[in-house]
């Protein structure tokens, strides 16, 4: 009954579908669809993520919870990476535990283990560097973190993923000096950012 709803509702409401996106992820959660559900859970949380970090934050662990039926599903393991980036991403401005941190790092790791994801990898380690600077003060840490996500980005030689990771170590040189370091990185940004 639950997919013939969601069948139903995509049908309906085709040219609005963002909107329909948590209603849609509801009743394909509910017809025992996880990959199908989180896909539309992450558009859900997409959307409302600006205006409502909570509800884009419940999204994004339900996506965490779904994929985990599915370890072997490729579509899943990049949705799982995503939703626990995210979770590290909005964790700060909602408040996280560090555990909490340690434990979806851990499990965004270990689907990374399971796919080539550069960008993904990168991601992830900027969402720690977020948080261990910004709710910890650990700029030392942080730079950790936007070390290995250089390192990850140095190794894929794609131009964008360096600028992309060396982004990550601007805030944290800025907060802990010295302020040329973070000037240095900046430089680096305008020389290796292809222009279109």
């Amino acid at each position: 009954t639950h997919a013939a709803v969601a069948r139903a509702l995509e049908e309906l409401h085709a040219g609005k579908l963002d909107e329909q996106a948590a209603l849609l992820a509801q009743h394909w959660d509910e017809a025992g669809e996880p990959v199908v559900a989180a896909r539309w859970y992450e558009r859900a949380a997409l959307r409302i993520g600006q205006s409502d970090v909570g509800a884009a934050a419940r999204h994004w662990q339900r996506i965490r919870e779904l994929t985990r039926e599915r370890p072997e599903d490729a579509e899943a393991a990049g949705l799982a990476t995503r939703a626990c980036t995210w979770v590290l991403s909005v964790g700060w401005r909602l408040g996280i535990a560090p555990d909490e941190v340690e434990a979806t790092a851990t499990e965004a790791r270990s689907w990374l283990e399971r796919r080539s994801d550069p960008e993904a990898s990168i991601r992830l380690e900027g969402g720690l560097n977020s948080f261990h600077l910004i709710n910890q003060g650990d700029a030392e840490l942080a730079l950790k973190c936007a070390a290995a996500g250089e390192r990850v980005a140095e190794a894929s030689g794609d131009p964008r993923l360096r600028a992309m990771s060396r982004y990550s170590s601007l805030y944290p040189w800025y907060n802990i000096g010295p302020v040329d370091r973070a000037r240095e990185r900046a430089g680096l940004l305008r020389a290796n950012v292809p222009h279109k």
